[in-house]
């Protein structure tokens, strides 16, 4: 012990103290001081070893969250994706369904010109039938257009 910390003590007088009791009493308080140290050594030692692993589960739960907010984060981009892909499918599925609905919207305009110009054909054939004199110039415009159109006919 430093000069500052000696114990000192002094025996009475009048006391009942064997002569050797103070200088035994405090050769087992330096005894003890030391083992003191020890013990308290150790105690930091156990509280500084419990203290760690406070801080490790601190850590394992904090990985442990980032490990569910990562898979979250893949749920949901994995979610994003299937939803794009649906809404483009949805998109093509869409505009296959206009385009197909505009060919026949085309197709049909091209039955009724034809519709209409073999009407006019069957009106020139009967016009001749009964004698009446049909221009030529008249008919062949007729079947020019009717060719037109049956070549413009789409795929």
């Amino acid at each position: 012990m430093t000069e500052r910390h000696d114990i000192v003590l002094h025996q009475h007088e009048d006391g009942p103290n064997p002569p050797d009791l103070l200088q035994q009493i405090v050769e087992d308080i330096k005894k003890l001081v030391p083992e003191t140290g020890k013990t308290a050594h150790k105690w930091l030692r156990a509280k500084g070893d419990q203290e760690l692993a406070k801080v490790q589960e601190i850590k394992a739960g904090v990985f442990e969250k980032i490990g569910q907010l990562e898979i979250e984060r893949q749920r949901l981009i994995q979610h994003r994706d299937e939803a794009e892909r649906k809404a483009e499918m949805e998109l093509k599925r869409e505009q296959h369904e206009l385009e197909r609905a505009l060919r026949e919207l085309e197709i049909q305009r091209f039955k009724e010109r034809i519709h209409a110009l073999r009407e006019v054909v069957d009106c020139i054939v009967k016009l001749k039938e009964k004698g009446i004199e049909v221009d030529i110039e008249l008919v062949h415009v007729t079947e020019k257009a009717a060719k037109t159109l049956l070549e413009d006919k789409p795929a």
